[in-house]
Parts: C-alpha cells; sequence; structure tokens
C-alpha cells in the first residue's frame, strides 16, 4: 500500500506499508515534531518524537488497509503546530499508467479498428531532429585526453501550439527556457519563449489542382524544394515530421484521389490527367487505407462506429420474411398433385 502525504502545503513524500499478516504491525515514517492521529471516525491517537521515529497503527485498522480491504482508503492526519494535514491512504494501480493508451487499442470499438491504422498508433518513431543537431555516433574521442566517451543526443522539448495544426511549420514549435535580464550572467533569469518566424504563402497542388493559402516557415519552402514539389512534400514526409492536422488532411485527400483516379481531375484535357496519376504512381494505396490516413483516435472511432450502425428493421418486416421463406419450404417439400385432362377427340 502507498501513502501520499503533503506538509505544509510543500513537502510530498511516499510512504510504503507492507501487508503483514499475523506479525508486527506495519509501520510508517513521520518527519520530527509531527503527530499522527486517526480521523474523526477514531479515537486512536499515536504521538511522534524525533526525524526517523515510528508510529505503530492499530494492528485491525492497519491490517485491513494493508490488505485492501474495505478500510484501504481511511484517513489519517498529521499535526504539526497549528495546522493538521490529510494522509490518505491510495491503492496502487494493478496496470502502470504507462501501458493505459495501448490497453485502450484492445478492448470496445478500438479493437475492431483496422489492423493497418491500429499499427499507425502503436509504431513509434522518432522525429527528424530539428531544434538541436545530433552527434551521429553513440562514442566520440575527447581530445583532450585521448579516451573514448560516450555521448547521447538527448532531444529539446518542443511545444506545437493548436496554431501549428492549421498549418505546415516543417517540424518547428515553440521552445520554452531561460534568460538573463540585459544579457548579465549575474543578474536574475526571468522566462522565455522562442517561436518560429511564420509566412503566409500561396501553394499549390497538381493532384487536388487547388490552390491553399498556408502558413509556413523557412524550413517548410526549403524542404518543398528539396522535395521538388509541394504534393511530393506531403506525400513523402510521415506524420511525426509533419507535426500538422491540416498536412495529413492533404495527405489523406491525395492518396483517396490516386486511389479512385478521379476522372474529374482535368475532365476536359485526359493525357494530362494520365501524366499526373502517372508521375504519383509509387504513392498509391489501396482506397480502404487511404480513407484512415491522419485521422486522430476519436475520428477513427467515430467512423468505426457509422459503419457498425443499422437502421432498425420493423419487426413486421422481419415476420413477412420468415411465413415467405416456411411457405416456400413447405411447398418444395409436399408432392405435387398433377392432373392430366383427358384429351378430346
Amino acid at each position: 500500500m502507498q501513502i501520499h502525504f503533503q506538509l505544509n502545503k510543500t513537502a510530498l513524500r511516499t510512504l510504503w506499508l507492507p501487508p503483514l499478516e499475523g506479525g508486527p504491525h506495519p509501520q510508517v515514517l513521520v518527519p520530527a515534531g509531527c503527530q499522527l492521529t486517526r480521523s474523526p471516525c477514531s479515537s486512536q491517537l499515536v504521538s511522534v518524537g524525533a526525524l526517523g521515529a515510528r508510529a505503530r497503527l492499530p494492528g485491525k485498522h492497519s491490517q485491513s488497509a494493508a490488505g485492501g480491504g474495505p478500510d484501504a482508503r481511511r484517513d489519517f492526519r498529521f499535526r504539526r503546530g497549528r495546522g493538521s494535514v490529510r494522509l490518505a491512504a491510495m491503492p496502487l494501480h494493478k496496470v502502470p499508467v504507462g501501458l493505459w493508451k495501448r490497453l485502450r487499442l484492445r478492448e470496445g470499438i478500438c479493437s475492431r479498428l483496422p489492423a493497418h491504422y491500429l499499427r499507425s498508433l502503436e509504431e513509434a518513431r522518432t522525429p527528424t531532429p530539428v531544434h538541436f543537431r545530433p552527434h551521429g555516433a553513440k562514442f566520440k574521442i575527447n581530445p583532450k585526453n585521448g579516451q573514448r566517451e560516450r555521448v547521447e543526443d538527448v532531444a529539446i522539448p518542443v511545444h506545437y501550439p493548436p496554431e501549428s495544426q492549421l498549418g505546415l511549420w516543417g517540424g518547428e514549435g515553440w521552445l520554452k527556457g531561460h534568460r538573463y535580464v540585459n544579457n548579465d550572467k549575474f543578474s536574475k533569469r526571468v522566462k522565455k519563449v522562442w517561436k518560429p518566424q511564420l509566412f503566409q504563402r500561396e501553394l499549390y497542388s497538381e493532384i487536388l489542382d487547388t490552390r491553399f493559402t498556408v502558413t509556413v516557415t523557412m524550413r517548410t519552402l526549403d524542404l518543398i524544394d528539396e522535395a521538388y514539389g509541394f504534393d511530393f512534400y506531403i506525400l513523402k514526409t510521415p506524420k511525426e515530421d509533419l507535426c500538422s492536422k491540416f498536412g495529413m488532411d492533404l495527405k489523406r485527400g491525395m492518396l483517396l484521389r490516386l486511389a479512385r483516379q478521379d476522372p474529374q481531375l482535368h475532365p476536359d484535357d485526359p493525357e494530362r490527367r494520365a501524366a499526373i496519376y502517372d508521375k504519383y504512381k509509387a504513392f498509391v494505396i489501396p482506397e480502404a487505407e487511404a480513407e484512415w490516413v491522419g485521422l486522430t483516435l476519436d475520428e477513427a472511432v467515430e467512423k468505426q462506429r457509422l459503419l457498425e450502425e443499422k437502421d432498425p428493421v420493423p419487426l413486421f418486416k422481419v415476420y413477412v420474411e420468415e411465413l415467405v421463406e416456411q411457405l416456400q419450404q413447405q411447398a418444395l417439400s409436399e408432392p405435387a398433385v398433377v392432373q392430366k385432362r383427358a384429351n378430346r377427340t
């Protein structure tokens, strides 16, 4: 059993009470100058002396609390001076918190999502470094002593505001840190947020035959030039590098048009349409998979729910169909009587 308590609203500590049956009472460490008391539901009071002293709890209540019985959430209180701080026993989780998201994908409607979509959620890929330069090796030689030392690439935490999902920032985001006042290291530090420089640009998509006014960064424009086109940049860049809901929606629209070979693209010029589809044929995937690209988990669950939803059928139609089937089976099982008519001469 794990117990959390807070002293003077500043010191947070964790105590462990192992379940003991038939042995000594569970013991808990408390700070000096404090008193451990029962909540108003009990009159038991235990006084504590110097730091590191141990306070014994009543055997009846401690065994039930340690074993997770009906009194597992019994409250205690620390008294120090005038204040009183609540000490509540909290049970441990059966499953680690880090596995909750994965377990959610295996239960309920989430477990019935397409296999390729579930794989895309479970795959944890490392995004391309944007705000730092990786070492490129696990070990390097120290120039001072000539010894080999281990180096590690530590990614800088990046915050992506909601506005980044409406544009194409190329993986850039906000960096939060501190700076010195007047660039003087002997002065105090203040909080600082570094933001990328944004531009409004008009980008054209050959596959969708549409122009978009998008918020971009200089890195995004450089990546588009490296990919030799806006459509190539959207189709080649993975989800973790795009970091944009708008970009993933564009990718889904492009993949759907390529999969369907939509004739609405340049209907008056079939040669140009065929050339565009041939240019991006390397990115063609089945339509059933393209429909799920870029969807969030909530959107995918709603889509699956609509697919599984069926309109209610009136009962009289069900009974009519059953009656027709029974009559057909009865007619087939009974021998047919054929009467021959006498030929008139």
